[in-house]
């Protein structure tokens, strides 16, 4: 199995950056693209709307995504939702003829043969996450990757402001759980 982990974090030893080690120390057979290390720009273009126009940095990465099996998002729950770079990657990469089709009356996923795991790491317990049904993540999972035809497994790793070593290691026991 072929995996593409798409990182999203600026930096720091914190709960992400756990998750990745513990991701990588789990896989062979991976490629991780870090979007801040890349400096990817989240801009969308008025040429990549009207003229579907893509720069080779985009159209490499949708390659990548291609030729992988399994997408891996490990990203922090910022005021409501994901990093602006991570939506500002689903709106570039993810678009119309390469991930969907907007044919006929209803959007049509084109990745149906590829499976994606997020882990999303939140300051807040576990129970805010209950609590606001999940809108964190569901935008992701639901409204993103499953317009797309991507089945996908979601994984919140609350309370974390503060990262020790018994948090690793639960970190850690979830990656290899989440993984099988």
């Amino acid at each position: 199995m072929k995996d593409l982990i798409i990182y999203t974090h600026p930096g720091g030893e914190g709960h992400c950056n756990a998750i990745l080690k513990a991701v990588q120390k789990q896989l062979k057979n991976y490629e991780v693209l870090d979007l801040y290390k890349m400096k990817f720009d989240p801009v969308l273009t008025k040429t990549e709307i009207t003229d579907g126009i893509k720069q080779a940095k985009i159209t490499d990465i949708q390659k990548k995504i291609k030729n992988s099996d399994r997408m891996i998002f490990i990203y922090p729950f910022w005021w409501g939702g994901m990093p602006a770079i991570l939506k500002g990657f689903f709106d570039r990469v993810f678009s119309n003829g390469f991930a969907f089709t907007s044919e006929g009356k209803m959007p049509k996923g084109l990745l149906g043969d590829k499976q994606a795991l997020i882990f999303m790491t939140s300051g807040a317990p576990n129970i805010f996450h209950l609590i606001s049904g999940y809108r964190g993540i569901k935008v992701v999972e639901k409204d993103i990757l499953g317009m797309c035809d991507i089945k996908t497994k979601s994984i919140i790793i609350g309370s974390c402001s503060k990262i020790d070593g018994p948090k690793k290691m639960k970190i850690r026991k979830i990656v290899r759980k989440s993984l099988r």
